[in-house]
């Protein structure tokens, strides 16, 4: 698959007052690999030739996070600690609190199971060869059986230094028309971040390979995974419209 359009004028170091509430800030490991699509027990991980993204639960008989919750979650999560350069992001006093802040109905059926998969989840990236970098700081995590409201979270002092230098700008308006479609989301993350970082006028081709690893599944051949990415291209293109 190829990029060709040119990138737009907006920069991780633009500074925020110019981009207001307009944008959302996001790490580039969550524009490049995708996190899991459904809820499955045990430790879940993905990786490629450059990065790994890796998910385990507080036991092995749990469930991790998944879905668009967990998506939109990382999404403001990212950005509330970007915009305040802040390890801690407080989430509010309750789930209503927190729906309003993700945009969803507060009476949506899993949205206090998935918070407490993600707090409780061991959640880690590598890059490059390098260690792995913890995106939670584990004195933070929820313990087994704690199932009471928990009005934040802390993130890794590394995985905050690099998303502070590396944040990538995706366009509220554009997240709000995918979130109902979390693989829409997913594509949607990758083309801005692979846009921003393109010259003016350079043409980057990625091999259909190499995306289904990012953001398909094992059980899928590439022709399957080909279909169901353009679809999500699609619908990109109609909210970016």
């Amino acid at each position: 698959m190829s990029l060709d359009r040119p990138p737009a004028p907006m920069a991780p170091s633009t500074p925020i007052t110019q981009a207001g509430d307009a944008v959302i800030w996001s790490h580039p490991v969550f524009c490049s690999i995708a996190l899991p699509m459904r809820a499955s027990r045990g430790a879940w991980q993905r990786e490629t030739e450059a990065e790994s993204v890796r998910i385990e639960p507080s036991s092995i008989d749990d469930m991790v996070p998944s879905g668009r919750i967990l998506r939109l979650s990382m999404m403001h999560i990212c950005d509330a600690a970007f915009r305040a350069n802040s390890q801690v992001v407080e989430l509010g006093e309750d789930r209503t609190s927190l729906a309003a802040v993700l945009g969803i109905d507060p009476k949506t059926r899993d949205l206090t199971d998935q918070w407490q998969r993600l707090q409780a989840a061991r959640f880690t990236w590598s890059a490059g060869g390098s260690g792995e970098v913890s995106v939670f700081d584990a004195r933070s995590r929820r313990r087994a059986g704690d199932l009471g409201w928990r009005s934040g979270v802390r993130l890794g002092a590394k995985f905050l230094s690099s998303l502070v230098e590396h944040a990538v700008a995706l366009d509220r308006r554009v997240v709000r028309e995918l979130s109902a479609t979390p693989a829409a989301l997913d594509a949607y993350a990758w083309i801005t971040m692979s846009l921003r970082r393109m010259a003016p006028d350079q043409i980057v081709t990625t091999p259909w390979d190499d995306l289904r690893r990012r953001f398909g599944t094992a059980s899928q051949d590439v022709a399957e995974f080909r279909s169901s990415f353009e679809a999500m291209l699609r619908l990109v293109v109609e909210a970016e419209s």
